[in-house]
């Protein structure tokens, strides 16, 4: 009786691939430490940049375990984690920012396959949303509702005007519209709050990345958003170099 093998061959396509992949992994064990530290900061650095040209801050990043110089011989990284408690989204400062890329490509036209962010955006930076509509009325105080999934902020001396906002999700971005406006517990006259809800409701600049909202939630500190994006291109000027691998270090 002829028995069957229990694993099926390798293709002629993955064979080659998986002896260069272990042909690599063997390289990095030979190479010194230094070399592989001077990599794991090579590919930080050039992705921070990358990342940080679209967010408007420098964030933390995390490679994961496998060593950065294979990922620099492979011209790939299969996932990167980036931190940073000062991004920018859209018209949204000073947010809270946790992104995870996935199939980042290095090289002359580097790429990622996908990413997904968490997103936490204190009330104060929803305040400063408000600000840049209507520059005269600085923030007394600003609170959240999560039950009625609305924003509360007092505005102007002693938060004589108070306003209430409801975050939502439109055309891909995150919108504020005018539940209602109040000056010193009176409604505010029709003309100011259309002028008002006109100006909230200016198109937000696209998100980085091609990240789209997915979910919002009001919190007792302001909102927390999820957001995921589809396959883009990044800054050749930043990844392209980080293509090449660092030469070992030599003594003397």
């Amino acid at each position: 009786m002829t028995r069957r093998p229990l694993t099926r061959p390798m293709s002629g396509r993955a064979m080659p691939r998986r002896r260069l992949l272990l042909g690599l992994a063997v390289l990095t064990l030979l190479l010194p430490a230094g070399a592989e530290l001077t990599a794991r900061h090579l590919v930080a650095d050039r992705i921070a940049r990358a990342v940080a040209d679209r967010f408007g801050a420098t964030p933390d990043v995390s490679l994961g375990g496998r060593p950065a110089l294979l990922d620099l011989l492979d011209h790939r990284l299969p996932g990167v984690d980036l931190t940073t408690a000062d991004a920018r989204l859209g018209r949204i400062p000073h947010a809270v920012l946790r992104l995870h890329l996935d199939g980042v490509r290095l090289g002359p036209a580097p790429s990622l396959t996908g990413s997904r962010a968490e997103v936490d955006v204190p009330t104060a930076s929803i305040a400063a949303v408000v600000a840049d509509a209507a520059p005269a009325l600085t923030l007394d105080e600003a609170r959240t509702d999560p039950a009625a999934g609305t924003l509360v902020l007092d505005l102007g001396p002693g938060g004589m005007v108070e306003l209430t906002l409801r975050p939502s999700i439109a055309d891909s971005r995150v919108t504020f519209s005018v539940v209602s406006l109040y000056a010193l517990g009176r409604p505010a006259p029709p003309e100011q709050t259309a002028a008002l809800t006109s100006r909230l409701a200016t198109p937000a600049p696209a998100y980085p990345l091609a990240l789209t909202p997915t979910s919002l939630t009001v919190t007792t500190t302001g909102l927390h958003l999820t957001l995921t994006g589809g396959p883009t291109d990044l800054p050749r000027a930043d990844l392209a170099s980080a293509a090449h691998p660092p030469s070992p270090p030599t003594d003397g």
